[in-house]
């Protein structure tokens, strides 16, 4: 006999924006709100927690990662901490990559 599980499938969206300018990790705190999120230092970044499996991630390589928070709330995000995310190719000062984690049981 056969069983026909159905796979359980979990899917997070990292998105990457990379801008020319370094940020002063000493700085972050002041650039984002602190008041609806978690705050975490590990070596080399700044976490921030903004609701379940949503985080935002700063890179002192001009770096944020955003995992698993939606696109409309990049930009917000990108311009507290300088980065103006524009469509526009020719003025466009960042470069984006994203991703699909997907994780099978």
């Amino acid at each position: 006999m056969v069983e026909n599980k159905a796979e359980e499938v979990e899917s997070y969206k990292l998105v990457a924006y990379s801008s020319s300018a370094p940020f002063d990790l000493k700085l972050i705190p002041t650039q984002l709100d602190e008041n609806d999120t978690r705050i975490h230092r590990p070596e080399g970044c700044v976490i921030y927690e903004l609701g379940y499996a949503q985080k935002v991630l700063v890179f002192p390589f001009a770096t944020v990662v955003f995992f698993n928070v939606p696109e409309f709330s990049h930009r917000e995000y990108a311009k507290r901490l300088g980065i103006i995310l524009s469509e526009d190719s020719r003025t466009r000062e960042h470069s984006k990559d994203d991703f699909t984690i997907r994780i099978e049981q």
